[in-house]
């Protein structure tokens, strides 16, 4: 009877985490701009990544293992669907793989390095470095294997080459002003190089040359003998807006296949530098279910998840209006992280008997860089040693503050 007792508890504490991660990642996924009609199928990516992450765990024990064969099944998954809707492949791998991410490893490694406990840091720089690098490989090799295929579609809209609608420089500044576009939204760097090209050669302009790194683009045009023409775009502030992505992408798709002409194609670049895809209040609310769900994924009980809320829809609001004061990014994160932390044992103090570490590791998922680390393992491994080597030292600063804002809190406060 207590055998029959066990695994049915054990069934309910599987399917509460299935649940947790299915809305952990639908709404982070608001908070990355997805678009509406997507939210579904996020949340269901993330629910195929944490049944696969158990599954494999489960017979391999193995923390790598899982991460690559759930992360795999993300990639495959999010790729059938990018196919079907036609939009970009990250509108659903990178809310798929956030539950994934080592993001509250990464926190700890750094708060585990400030407060001089080295041999904890090490450990958990190696399993950080280990689930990184295990995910970003299997991104790669996936994505590899289906962008091998889909180089016949790339390669026939390049071929479809038309007369250039506009003066070639008009039509060089707005490929430029595309991947402009892309980067602050977020894409990869080799993304923005790839679009650019493509619309330059779709334009019959053949002789282009583009180099992008996460904080701009030098793009040259060589149609013009000894008279070249260059263009240099200095990128000052970046996030991860899934929703343009999507409509950049979907607008581009729609020329290339000559279902609008070269002016919708302007007017409609226009009206996506303006789309707002979720209202304040919403942000908030999506912030707070999120780190709510993330605190039953980190084995929290009904008083860390509502405490969890609150200190995560109050955070969010915090991160909204010091970035609208045009706070630096990093203080943004050492200010908020404090107040995370002063927030938790203000909980676990007055309100209810809550466990610190849940709600302070829960509630900062919404500043920890995770999907950044993945994305410069992706790139160096790509090739891409630049714009790798530039995201991974931006996460290492955003991990570090993070900590430190805790670690002065918890100073103050003890």
């Amino acid at each position: 009877m207590d055998g029959i007792f066990l695994a049915f508890r054990e069934a309910l504490l599987v399917y509460h985490e299935l649940a947790a991660a299915f809305f952990a990642t639908l709404f982070f996924s608001m908070l990355f701009c997805c678009p509406r009609k997507f939210l579904f199928l996020s949340g269901l990516n993330g629910f195929v990544a944490w049944f696969t992450y158990l599954f494999v765990f489960k017979y391999t024990s193995s923390l790598v293992f899982a991460s690559f064969w759930a992360t795999s099944a993300v990639v495959m998954f999010s790729q059938i669907i990018s196919l079907r809707r036609r939009v970009p492949l990250d509108v659903f791998l990178v809310p798929g793989i956030f539950v994934l991410v080592p993001g509250a490893t990464i926190y700890k490694m750094f708060f585990a390095f400030i407060t001089h406990v080295d041999k904890t840091a090490f450990l958990l720089f190696k399993e950080t470095v280990s689930i990184g690098f295990s995910i970003a490989m299997a991104i790669f090799v996936f994505v590899f294997i289906f962008e091998t295929l889909n180089k016949t579609f790339i390669n026939r809209m390049q071929d479809n080459k038309r007369p250039c609608p506009v003066p070639a420089e008009s039509a060089f500044m707005t490929a430029v002003d595309i991947g402009r576009m892309m980067l602050e939204s977020g894409s990869e760097t080799h993304k923005v190089e790839e679009t650019i090209d493509t619309f330059c050669r779709v334009n019959g302009l053949l002789k282009i040359q583009s180099f992008v790194i996460p904080t701009g683009i030098i793009a040259t045009l060589l149609e013009r003998k000894n008279r070249p023409l260059t263009e240099l775009v200095r990128i000052s502030k970046r996030s991860l807006n899934l929703g343009k992505l999507s409509a950049i992408m979907e607008t581009l798709t729609n020329y290339y296949m000559q279902k609008i002409y070269y002016s919708d194609l302007i007017s409609r670049l226009a009206e996506v530098k303006k789309l707002v895809f979720y209202k304040k209040h919403e942000q908030y609310l999506s912030a707070a279910f999120a780190v709510a769900c993330f605190s039953t994924l980190f084995a929290g009980g009904p008083g860390e998840f509502y405490a969890s809320f609150v200190i995560g829809l109050l955070a969010q609001i915090m991160v909204e209006r010091l970035s609208y004061l045009d706070f630096p990014a990093q203080l943004i994160n050492l200010l908020v992280s404090a107040f995370i932390c002063l927030g938790a044992n203000m909980a676990v103090k007055y309100l209810c008997a809550c466990n610190a570490d849940i709600l302070i590791v829960s509630s900062i998922m919404i500043l920890v860089p995770g999907v950044t680390v993945i994305n410069a393992l992706r790139e160096i491994i790509a090739g891409d040693l630049v714009s790798g080597s530039a995201r991974g030292f931006d996460a290492l600063i955003v991990a570090a503050s993070i900590a430190s804002g805790v670690g002065v809190m918890l100073t103050i406060i003890s």
